[in-house]
């Protein structure tokens, strides 16, 4: 089924993931998660200018509804972000959130 994790060791990304067969550090991982944060910040910026100019109520509460399913994907990105980034760090207080 996942046959790729115990390939490559636990931190390893699937074959044919856009990076070649080379595994993916996990500080190269936390250059993506912020990549995704940053993506993920410009697009709720981008749906609260279009709050503030929509006038409809209805097409407003779907707005606000996409700006609050995407706040969690925030979060996540920026935590995983800094647990990658920090996680051989022996001062680095993790996050109980991701530990096993």
């Amino acid at each position: 089924m996942l046959s790729w994790l115990c390939q490559g060791g636990v931190f390893s990304v699937p074959p044919g993931s856009g990076r070649g067969e080379e595994d993916m550090t996990l500080l190269e991982l936390s250059v993506s998660y912020r990549d995704s944060e940053a993506a993920i910040r410009a697009r709720i910026r981008e749906l609260r200018v279009q709050l503030v100019q929509e006038e409809d109520p209805e097409e407003c509460w779907r707005l606000k509804r996409r700006i609050t399913d995407l706040m969690p994907l925030l979060q996540e990105a920026r935590d995983l972000a800094l647990l990658t980034a920090h996680y051989y760090d022996r001062s680095y207080y993790r996050n109980e959130k991701y530990t096993l």
